[in-house]
């Protein structure tokens, strides 16, 4: 019944080409939103470091935004989460720190689970094992059932 889109590969490179296409036709958020669904399906196919330079790409079309919260899509990493994977599997902690403290920054207090477990990686994979720690336990007790965060707590020996 699905055809081609029940296999995830073509899935992914499918949603890869349409936004290779819509990168250069696109302008203003949109074109945002298309380097960011470049990055998307690069990290779904494990190019961390070409995911990586799309998400750059992105966030440098970002930056040229209106502040306009109806423009500006500030809470995109609230709900995916993928530049976090990009980065740190392509070995740019400093990076992954930076966009978790530029997504935290985006609301009151820090309680987005993920934001803070992928900051505890990057801190840890730098040597920050305090900052690490101190991430990974907020992002449990932010969510017990973040299964993620519990598991590199047990295996990083922070119980």
């Amino acid at each position: 019944m699905l055809g081609n889109w029940a296999d995830p590969a073509w899935a992914y490179a499918h949603a890869l080409e349409i936004a290779e296409e819509e990168i250069q036709t696109l302008t203003g958020v949109n074109s945002f939103y298309a380097w960011f669904n470049k990055g998307t399906s690069l990290v779904k196919m494990e190019h961390y470091l070409e995911a990586g330079e799309a998400f750059d790409q992105a966030y440098k079309v970002y930056e040229g935004l209106t502040d306009n919260d109806a423009i500006r899509p500030y809470r995109i990493t609230w709900y995916q989460t993928w530049p976090y994977m990009a980065y740190y599997f392509s070995g740019r902690y400093q990076d992954v720190i930076n966009l978790a403290n530029f997504t935290l920054d985006t609301i009151s207090d820090d309680s987005l689970e993920e934001s803070l477990y992928w900051r505890g990686m990057a801190h840890y994979a730098l040597g920050n094992k305090a900052q690490a720690k101190l991430d990974l336990y907020n992002s449990v007790w932010l969510n017990p059932n973040f299964e993620a965060a519990k598991s590199q707590i047990s295996q990083l020996n922070f119980d």
